[in-house]
């Protein structure tokens, strides 16, 4: 149990979630751009919609061509929070942490058709090497090292195969968390009980 009451401004602070959902709008703006191909072309419309891009592995892929999003090899640095604390700011009784974790973020490509597919990671280079590059940077994303593309795969479904290649993207993000000050006692005094209840087969 906690011992305490937390602020009731304190807001758990969105750095993994947000670089998924930040991504996955980028990625699909750029494919509704004029710039892509218009039979690959996104569109808020479903009906007018051309490629499907998930914000993770969809249960059932229903729509091709699509390209599925997710993050791995995630490395998040861990030190003393006072080695991290950058300001104290007691007229407003918060303080401020800062911090870097290094991720993977990764595009499945999907496709029934081998030139589908290869266009689709032509268009994820392009956009990569020239668009997002100062989107990203506004994000607070830096890119650590080369984009990856993985071995081709080749997969049965009903009906046919599917045609699949991942492109990796190594990134670094930079982020700040605010805290109130009368959390840092209340963090300390969490306790654990009962861990039993919790197990499940």
């Amino acid at each position: 149990m906690i011992y305490g009451n937390l602020s009731s401004n304190f807001k758990l602070p969105s750095i993994y979630e947000k670089l998924r959902y930040n991504f996955v709008t980028l990625l699909r703006a750029a494919f509704a751009s004029n710039i892509t191909d218009e039979n690959l072309r996104y569109s808020t419309d479903k009906t007018k919609r051309k490629i499907e891009i998930y914000p993770t592995y969809p249960q059932t892929l229903e729509f091709f061509p699509s390209i599925a999003v997710n993050l791995s090899s995630l490395n998040f640095s861990h030190t003393y929070l006072e080695d991290e604390l950058q300001d104290i700011n007691f007229a407003q009784g918060t303080y401020l942490y800062n911090g870097i974790f290094t991720v993977d973020i990764n595009m499945t490509v999907y496709s029934k058709s081998i030139r589908e597919r290869d266009r689709i990671v032509d268009h994820l280079i392009l956009f990569f090497k020239h668009l997002f590059v100062n989107h990203f940077r506004e994000l607070g994303i830096q890119f650590r090292k080369d984009m990856r593309i993985s071995d081709e795969s080749v997969n049965p479904i009903t009906g046919g195969i599917v045609y699949s290649n991942t492109v990796s993207i190594p990134c670094s993000i930079e982020y700040e968390i605010e805290r109130s000050i009368d959390i840092a006692g209340i963090i300390q005094q969490i306790n654990i009980e009962n861990l039993n209840i919790f197990w499940e087969e």
